[in-house]
């Protein structure tokens, strides 16, 4: 029976070698074969690790934005995952070991055992070893795999192949204790009476990180969140790599989730247990290729312009990026990293400052909840170019001059948290709830408009907010052909047929579009909170959440849309939905601006058409009850079919759309077709559903009652459901509200 003494050295023995760094050391363990051996390994465990209390910075870098210490030593954690404590990172679980020879040969068996005596103060092992007979060998130990066909013959024949041996760990590394840390050891020498000198050393390194903000800074910044980026998603069992490695490639790197803040943002410690991330020499503030970092994100509202800045500190983990070689994070270290937020100053290269919002150049703005979007009132003045729009009041509009903005209304009670006109930019700027979604729409008024006039007095440019998790991003080739569809955000985007895409690729700019490439539909109507892919069950009171908003043909400017739970199944009527001003009172058609007018009434019409009154009065409904029946003019001769510009090269200014879409053209719908026969009402790609059944009996109120329409991609009624098109109903003229 041969004793291998495996020895733990305390890392508080080496802090002063490592300016940034302190070891960590631990035991290890054995294998077996030819001229076997029992060997009894032995190891001290009872030297203490740092104390918590010995934090200790050993260098530093200060900045105007950020003061960063690195030093020796552990901060609390209070992270979800917590750190192991002293004991259980000293503990062994299971042990292999791995016996060479001088020339790389695998001697014997890997051996394996899980059979560990241990106290607070040492390790007991016994392992079976083969006798070198006086000759140097090489025994690898590895411990707390946690799988005992790990190693074997083959893939360990030889001491390189070993050594090359890695395991991917795409998520977060999360050590427990029932599992232990990673370790590994090498005894080198004679296998025989006695090995004594060996030591298990941690496999990942450890990084306690901690920051706080600055009480003056942190009046106007509050951190969103905290990121570790760039960690290695493999681990060697042994030391062997040399920098860089893993290879710098994306493959070779993940990124974990954000943490969970705590309760005050402003501070926060976390602790990780990293795979080995060796690089090169420092070059920039972030690391050199793939370095491990971290990242905290927030919001920052102290910028002389009044306008949010989203700022982002890059704290690398292996090296301050001033004093220090590289930012390799190495196995069997620990990084104490401590951050102080002082500044939005993005002189630093660790800092970046960015604008918060990026101005729409639309009518409509999407912005999730909680989030806010701000509009540019110079690009809708630049973009009013037809003649139709010369006496627009928008076209006086001066970005030196004061402008006042206001809500007109929201359809969901304390949607829109405030609205504000900043004149230094010429933005409206609108900031949303969290935990809320709907449609709103906000104005720009003379200076000295009060809020209780946003729905009397002249608007002067109006927008839609569509408050909404789903942001497909219409500046995207989805490369898709014909009836498919593409997951984005919290929806989809879809193609049609081939009418579709007949129409949709000749919609100007043409280029780059083609079978393969079509320009992509949103599967949701304008303002929509919800939608569907298959026809809603019978009785689904959320189904009128996909109706979206209602729209008179030309219009900018949405209106409220009509609420599903009181349809009156005799009549297929329904009233408008309640919608509320920025006080959260319900707006009712009287005298506020929340009306309908003729177009006959004196002051609609301007010169031959009502465009200005429309553009001023964006919640006021127009109706011509008399040929030709449209609320922009009275005689035929002076109608304009353009404002939206359907196929016209560039956007109209009156697109109701958000940045980058736009009306669909006429024949978008053109590979949509129904069957009459009442006994197969699926041999369509469009059939009519009636209390979410495909229905074309005509029996059932008739298809004024229909709940919508689905487009199947087949004619045969055997297709797969790609998009539901709810029947959110129409104004009749002169409807009430």
């Amino acid at each position: 029976m041969k004793r291998i003494f495996l020895w733990m050295t305390s890392a508080a023995t080496v802090l002063a070698v490592s300016c940034n760094k302190s070891e960590l050391q631990q035991p290890g363990g054995g294998n077996g074969g030819r001229n076997p051996l029992t060997v009894r390994v032995s190891f001290d465990t009872g030297t203490p690790s740092v104390p918590g209390g010995a934090w200790r910075p050993v260098a530093k870098s200060v900045s105007p934005a950020v003061s960063i210490e690195y030093g020796a030593g552990a901060v609390p954690e209070t992270r979800a995952v917590t750190a192991l404590d002293d004991q259980n990172e000293k503990t062994v679980h299971d042990l292999w070991a791995l016996q060479y020879t001088e020339q790389g040969a695998l001697v014997g068996e890997p051996f394996y055992t899980d059979r560990i005596q241990q106290s607070d103060a040492s390790v007991t092992v016994e392992i079976n070893l083969t006798s070198s007979e006086g000759k140097t060998n090489r025994v690898y130990f590895v411990a707390n795999t946690g799988d005992k066909s790990l190693f074997n013959a083959s893939n360990a024949a030889t001491e390189t192949a070993f050594q090359n041996l890695s395991r991917t760990q795409t998520a977060e590394y999360k050590p427990s204790s029932a599992t232990g840390l990673l370790m590994n050891g090498l005894y080198s020498g004679t296998v025989g009476a006695e090995m004594n000198g060996v030591t298990l050393k941690r496999g990942v390194a450890k990084v306690n990180f901690s920051y706080t903000t600055d009480s003056e800074f942190g009046k106007k910044f509050t951190v969103e969140s905290v990121t570790l980026k760039n960690a290695a998603n493999k681990i060697h069992y042994v030391k062997t790599a040399s920098a860089p490695w893993p290879d710098a490639d994306a493959s070779n790197h993940t990124s974990y989730p954000a943490e969970t803040l705590g309760g005050d943002p402003k501070t926060g410690s976390y602790t990780w247990y990293l795979p080995e991330n060796l690089q090169t020499a420092v070059k920039n503030a972030k690391g050199e290729g793939w370095a491990t970092y971290i990242e905290i994100a927030g919001r920052w509202t102290g910028h002389g312009d009044g306008l949010p800045r989203n700022v982002t500190y890059y704290i690398p983990v292996g090296s301050d990026g001033v004093t220090q070689t590289n930012y390799s994070v190495e196995r069997n270290k620990i990084y104490t990293v401590s951050v102080t937020l002082k500044g939005a100053n993005d002189a630093d290269t660790r800092v970046k400052v960015e604008e918060a919002v990026t101005p729409v150049l639309a009518n409509c703005g999407m912005v999730v909840p909680g989030g806010q979007v701000a509009f540019s009132v110079e690009d809708r003045q630049k973009k009013l170019i037809e003649t139709e729009a010369a006496s627009l009041p928008l076209k006086s509009w001066s970005k030196s001059t004061d402008y006042t903005a206001y809500l007109i209304w929201q359809d969901a009670q304390s949607l829109v948290s405030s609205v504000e006109y900043n004149k230094a930019l010429g933005y409206v700027v609108v900031k949303t709830a969290s935990g809320k979604s709907g449609n709103a729409v906000v104005g720009l008024f003379p200076a000295g408009t009060q809020q209780s006039q946003a729905r009397t007095a002249n608007c002067i440019w109006s927008w839609h907010v569509w408050v909404t998790n789903y942001h497909p991003d219409g500046t995207k080739k989805y490369n898709l052909g014909i009836n498919q569809k593409a997951s984005e955000s919290t929806g989809q985007v879809h193609t049609y047929g081939a009418k579709y895409m007949a129409a949709v690729n000749a919609v100007k700019p043409t280029t780059g579009y083609s079978n393969s490439n079509i320009r992509v539909i949103m599967d949701r109507n304008l303002g929509a909170t919800k939608t569907y892919y298959t026809a809603p069950a019978s009785g689904d009171n959320t189904a009128d959440q996909a109706f979206g908003m209602f729209y008179q043909w030309g219009r900018k400017d949405p209106f409220p849309r009509a609420t599903g739970a009181d349809i009156d199944p005799s009549s297929a009527t329904s009233e408008t939905i309640n919608i509320y001003d920025i006080d959260n009172q319900i707006l009712t058609e009287d005298g506020t601006g929340y009306k309908k007018t003729d177009i006959k009434t004196g002051g609609v019409v301007s010169g031959n058409n009502s465009l200005g009154y429309a553009v001023s009065h964006p919640l006021v409904f127009i109706y011509n009850s008399t040929t030709p029946y449209d609320w922009y003019a009275t005689s035929e001769s002076n109608q304009n079919d353009a404002l939206w510009g359907d196929k016209a090269e560039k956007k109209s200014v009156y697109d109701p759309c958000p940045e980058g879409w736009r009306i669909a053209p006429n024949e978008t719908w053109s590979d949509f077709s129904r069957t009459t026969i009442a006994t197969s009402p699926l041999n369509g790609t469009f059939p009519y559903y009636i209390k979410g059944d495909p229905k074309e009996d005509g029996k059932s109120g008739d298809y004024g009652m229909t709940n919508g329409r689905l487009y199947k991609v087949s004619s045969s009624g055997e297709g797969t459901p790609l998009a539901w098109y709810p029947a959110p109903g129409y104004r009749t003229t002169p409807a009430a509200h």
